[in-house]
């Protein structure tokens, strides 16, 4: 549903595909760097969203394929593609510790 709300949480919209390969077309324009895939399945989600805006909250909500912020009313596609970090041997050492 797709509305206008007065409370400061992100809203999840549930939408429809929009007909065509725009995921394709989207993974087009990510650089090559280290990532990985998520193949949402519907289930749930629990993440601290930042908008471009400025605005910041947290979400746990079921199929969160779209999210729209509550300040600036912008509608997001929570995307599938994630970042991979590179840890030092520094790092891994601690982590082994």
């Amino acid at each position: 549903m797709d509305h206008d709300t007065d409370n400061d949480e992100f809203e999840v919209l549930q939408l429809k595909t929009l007909g065509y390969d725009w995921q394709s077309l989207k993974s087009e324009n990510i650089p090559s760097s280290p990532r990985g895939w998520i193949q949402w399945k519907g289930t749930s989600v629990c993440m601290d969203v930042h908008c471009s805006c400025g605005y910041h909250g947290h979400l746990d909500a079921d199929f969160t394929y779209f999210i729209k912020c509550p300040k600036c009313k912008q509608v997001f596609e929570v995307g599938e593609n994630i970042v991979l970090y590179p840890v030092s041997e520094e790092e891994l050492s601690f982590l082994r510790s």
